[in-house]
């Protein structure tokens, strides 16, 4: 058996992992359009800032490939996949071209950055953060940079804008929602957070879109022959100037060699719950899939590791010939770190409708917020801020969709444990 896997991430790391666990003999391949073993990009942030090293960022031992047996196919662009002939089209760093023929296949080949249409910005000193290599770029260039404009306000973009901070950059960012994290949290936990990020140094410009970027008018810097600054041009009709700027303003599935495949597809590739396409013998897993929500019934992409790992694992067991069933993830959720601040969300940041309850622990004044959303007295949302005690009982009680009825009331006390709700979520 010839089992290819398109993308070197989580999904399809897991989904390698439990082939072989399951078919010692068979071929396993993963395609990667990266040059790198596989590292969690959720560590970026940290490499970028020196709180790590590189080497930290790797998650699997230097011989994984080799004592699994696989073999990893690094730097190859996937072209076209021929469902037809069964075959994946690709290209290598030096547009060499390739067919790898397949038995089965997964495509868990990630998400790419989106690219904003501003005037000027491809122009500019511009970094994406999708890849390591990324980061490496944005170091290097930041060494004759002060002044950072980030362009978004998402958890990445925080996190950037935060990392860079660390460094002794002046950091703007810049968002054209009201607030931060695209609604993920509540009013309050957002203000905590903003609080926090502007006594780290970050300028944080709400409500606000960039319409341009262009160089700065500097006669002198021209004269000298000096790196010139760039004009960030606001909607507010105000300007903003950069050494560089980072583009933060999220990503989509990366599907663009996919289009001709037979497979269909939505915003995302639609599987079945064992991750199987509409194409017999082609799996998906990870950013490029859409899946249900657990919390909102809704089907949806769930670009989060968590999620991609286990969608992987399954997809990787149906390969192999073991049934299992993909059961609904929550969409949802994010866990992050802003000040050493910990901070964790799931599901819903609010309730909607009179049908909710909500649950709060507001000790803002200590950099602590938490607050739980129920409907049905079942919890829906949650938002864990400085203090992530219970947080993963609590996100276990929503994958489950427990009953909480009988200790909601006692959900966010300090003596609430494990033991009170452990039959109801078994080793989750």
């Amino acid at each position: 058996m010839k089992y290819v896997i398109i993308g070197n991430g989580p999904a399809g790391v897991a989904a390698a992992t439990t082939i072989r666990s399951l078919d010692q003999k068979g071929d396993i391949t993963i395609i990667s359009a990266e040059g790198y073993d596989f590292y969690s990009k959720c560590l970026l942030p940290d490499f970028l800032s020196g709180a790590i090293s590189e080497q930290q960022l790797f998650v699997r031992s230097p011989d994984f490939y080799d004592k699994n047996r696989i073999q990893l196919l690094r730097n190859r662009t996937v072209t076209e996949v021929d469902t037809a002939a069964k075959a994946v089209s690709m290209i290598d760093s030096g547009n060499k071209e390739a067919t790898l023929y397949y038995d089965k296949l997964l495509v868990a080949s990630g998400g790419k950055p989106f690219l904003p249409p501003i005037p000027g910005l491809k122009e500019s000193n511009m970094f994406q953060l999708g890849t390591l290599d990324d980061v490496k770029k944005l170091k290097a260039g930041l060494q004759n940079a002060h002044e950072i404009v980030v362009i978004g306000a998402g958890y990445v973009g925080l996190e950037i804008a935060s990392s860079l901070a660390k460094l002794g950059k002046k950091v703007t960012v810049v968002e054209k929602l009201p607030d931060i994290v695209g609604g993920q949290l509540d009013a309050l936990a957002s203000r905590v957070l903003r609080d926090g990020l502007a006594e780290e140094g970050v300028s944080l410009m709400l409500n606000t879109g960039v319409t341009g970027v262009s160089r700065a008018r500097d006669i002198m810097a021209k004269l000298f022959n000096k790196k010139r600054k760039y004009l960030v041009a606001l909607s507010s009709r105000q300007e903003v100037t950069a050494d560089a700027i980072v583009v933060a303003t999220g990503s989509g599935p990366n599907l663009a060699f996919m289009w001709n495949s037979g497979i269909r597809m939505n915003k995302g590739i639609l599987v079945n719950r064992h991750m199987q396409t509409t194409v017999r013998d082609v799996y998906a897993a990870g950013d490029v899939v859409e899946s249900i929500d657990a919390v909102t019934g809704n089907t949806a992409l769930s670009p989060i590791w968590p999620n991609a790992v286990i969608q992987g694992a399954i997809a990787g067991s149906n390969m192999a010939g073991v049934p299992r069933d993909f059961d609904p993830q929550i969409s949802m959720q994010n866990a992050s770190e802003f000040r050493d601040i910990p901070m964790i969300a799931m599901g819903l940041s609010s309730a909607d409708g009179p049908e909710y309850e909500e649950f709060v622990d507001d000790r803002s004044n200590e950099l602590i917020y938490r607050k739980l959303v129920l409907k049905d007295n079942k919890v829906v949302g949650m938002i864990f801020l400085g203090d992530i005690h219970n947080a993963g009982v609590i996100g276990a009680l929503m994958r489950n969709k427990a009953n909480v009825a009988r200790f909601k009331e006692n959900m966010l006390s300090p003596s609430f444990c494990y033991s009170e709700v452990g039959e109801l979520i078994g080793d989750a």
